[in-house]
């Protein structure tokens, strides 16, 4: 376990971070769709970066069918501080979309019209997959086959950029479980992503700092 690297998403306070980076985890994906109980406004986020962003910082931007003038404004407004960190996709708008940004993606798997075309972009850097659909190739023993999206590109694209990287995400409860019976000569899982969510708060949008360590301690027993 303990070459996995963890990303904690739906991260929304400074307190986290800080407790975060204190215990050595430097990814943090941020959640901008108005309707999460994650949602941070871009404002707010701006401001955790001017008080809290290093070097070791490694961030992902979340959005869900968001009009694309507004992601614009936060590419544009990073660009003046801050590296301009990838795009982070739950979506099914589709290449024509995603390219548009001419910016670093990630895509959250599905089942879509719009993989192929997808796997051949020069943006997308990788692949988020939650862990129950992960389970269930592994419980199929259809692995292979889903891994295959990671190597078969055409080959000016693989030449370029290497095979996709892949995300996880998993509940705090289940990833030690889903993760053994994990090949990792097969793929190389970039992250496991994490939540806040009410497993680790006290209450509403108050993280519980005590549970996140030891959830955080157990997984990379």
């Amino acid at each position: 376990m303990k070459d996995i690297n963890l990303r904690v998403e739906g991260i929304y306070d400074v307190r986290t971070i800080q407790f975060l980076k204190s215990i050595g985890i430097n990814c943090y994906s941020f959640d901008f769709r108005p309707r999460s109980f994650n949602f941070l406004q871009q404002y707010k986020f701006l401001q955790i970066l001017s008080e809290e962003y290093n070097k070791d910082m490694h961030c992902f931007l979340r959005y869900e069918n968001e009009r694309d003038f507004v992601i614009q404004k936060m590419l544009d407004d990073l660009r003046e501080l801050f590296p301009l960190f990838p795009l982070e996709f739950s979506d099914d708008l589709g290449r024509k979309y995603y390219d548009g940004f001419k910016h670093p993606y990630w895509w959250h798997y599905r089942e879509s019209n719009e993989l192929n075309s997808l796997l051949e972009s020069e943006y997308l850097e990788g692949i988020v997959i939650d862990a129950d659909m992960f389970g269930q190739y592994l419980s199929r023993e259809a692995i292979l086959s889903f891994l295959q999206i990671f190597y078969v590109r055409s080959s000016e694209r693989y030449e370029q950029q290497g095979p996709l990287k892949l995300i996880i995400r998993a509940q705090w409860q289940n990833l030690k479980k889903l993760l053994a019976n994990f090949d990792s000569d097969h793929v190389k899982v970039e992250y496991a992503s994490l939540p806040i969510d009410q497993s680790i708060e006290v209450c509403y949008r108050n993280v519980d700092l005590n549970k996140l360590r030891k959830n955080c301690e157990n997984i990379n027993k």
